[in-house]
């Protein structure tokens, strides 16, 4: 048993060394885009077809702030269950009005809950702090 120990330490120094999340930690800002659930296109307020998507404009932020319900992120850098995984979870799950966070790791998604008075901006910027930018945010 004694002999084990090392051997398994040795496996798992090449995780350690590498890790998941990018080194340079740079936050390249992209447009969201939302596929809409048959309500309302957030650009034009029309009525659009279940499964379609429209771009969050610049006013996303208000928009989710007054929305409940369920919300995707795509998150390129979580790449391992290991602890890409977790710690998106942990990091969304601890902002107010994030409920029931769940990572999808082969898509590179998060998907979760939320209430009004969402706050997109300090949800994307608690990834980023954590390196793990969003690249879509989807309702």
């Amino acid at each position: 048993m004694k002999r084990l120990i090392p051997f398994a330490a040795l496996l798992c120094l090449p995780l350690a060394l590498v890790g998941c999340a990018p080194e340079d930690g740079a936050v390249d800002p992209v447009a969201p885009v939302a596929p809409v659930d048959g309500d309302v296109d957030v650009e034009s307020g029309s009525a659009v077809e279940s499964g379609s998507s429209a771009a969050l404009g610049s006013d996303a932020t208000a928009i989710l702030a007054s929305y409940e319900g369920p919300v995707t992120f795509t998150v390129p850098d979580m790449n391992c269950p290991i602890s890409c995984a977790p710690a998106v979870q942990n990091t969304l799950a601890e902002l107010e009005g994030v409920s029931d966070v769940q990572t999808d790791v082969p898509t590179n998604t998060v998907k979760f809950n939320v209430g009004k008075g969402f706050n997109l901006e300090a949800a994307k910027k608690a990834l980023a702090a954590k390196n793990f930018p969003v690249e879509n945010v989807m309702i």
